[in-house]
């Protein structure tokens, strides 16, 4: 179980978050920890190491998700303005030929 625990836990860090998103985390949680151990909220033992790695996993899970979410959020406007403008080129094009008609 623990081996299966470490790979799952190096999975999540190496593979899907990226070490600049750990570390940041980690710096986060270092700067939260200082925070709490000078108000006297600190934790001590094994179990809190354990929980500070979540912690810091869940972090940079969210700040990766934040991004790809802004990310997807700047692609779908992007594309919402390129259709805009092909719609406009399309409408542009017809009016053309109506008027060429026209002159016909």
């Amino acid at each position: 179980a623990e081996n299966d625990k470490a790979r799952l836990l190096a999975l999540i860090k190496d593979e899907i978050l990226g070490e600049a998103d750990y570390l940041e985390a980690m710096e986060r949680m270092e700067k939260l920890k200082t925070e709490n151990d000078n108000n006297g909220d600190g934790a001590e033992g094994s179990t809190a190491q354990e929980t500070d790695q979540i912690k810091i996993l869940q972090m940079a899970w969210r700040s990766v998700d934040e991004r790809h979410q802004l990310d997807l959020q700047h692609m779908q406007n992007t594309f919402k303005v390129a259709t805009m403008q092909a719609q406009a080129e399309v409408e542009k094009a017809r009016q053309a030929v109506l008027e060429e008609k026209e002159r016909e």
